[in-house]
């Protein structure tokens, strides 16, 4: 779905973060403050400065209301909670360092590469900035044989090795 500041409101709306009553009125909300934000970075914003905008990015310098607090992405703003949680569980932290681990030697050494090319395949890098890059980095190494993936990171300067609980749990992240 287009990430537009229309579906940003109507996903906003729907999550139930305002009373029943308030309404987007030329895109305010007029009325109280509201506390937005995860436990450890609450915020207070005034409603009546909160707009939900539609940024066309070549006309970002033409934005002139500077005081509005900008909505954040939305999708965004899912992946920061499921990161979070998945921070809370031992296990996945432990098998997600396992698959970075893997996916830095993947970009560093040149015998991992030429084992990927064979098989024709290859893993994703992970970036904090980008959103999604754990799940992409996950799915790209599910798609990896087992046998292959032994291979693989045999060729790592520290081997990982991933046992079928981790391909198991690995699995179930991507369900999620």
């Amino acid at each position: 779905q287009e990430k537009s500041g229309e579906n940003i409101k109507n996903q906003l709306l729907k999550s139930g973060d305002f009373s029943p009553g308030e309404k987007f009125e030329n895109q305010e909300i007029p009325g109280e403050i509201r506390r937005f934000g995860n436990p450890d970075h609450v915020q207070d914003v005034e409603l009546n400065k909160f707009q939900v905008i539609n940024v066309d990015y070549d006309d970002v310098d033409d934005f002139e209301d500077s005081t509005a607090t900008r909505l954040s992405c939305f999708a965004h703003s899912l992946q920061l909670c499921v990161r979070d949680g998945l921070k809370n569980a031992s296990y996945t932290s432990r098998v997600l360092g396992k698959c970075q681990s893997l996916a830095k030697s993947s970009h560093k050494s040149s015998k991992i590469a030429d084992l990927l090319e064979e098989i024709d395949k290859h893993i994703n890098k992970m970036n904090i900035t980008r959103w999604n890059s754990e799940y992409l980095l996950i799915k790209s190494i599910l798609s990896i044989e087992k046998d292959d993936l032994e291979s693989i990171a045999k060729l790592m300067e520290n081997p990982v090795k991933f046992s079928t609980n981790d391909l198991i749990i690995l699995q179930e992240i991507v369900d999620i």
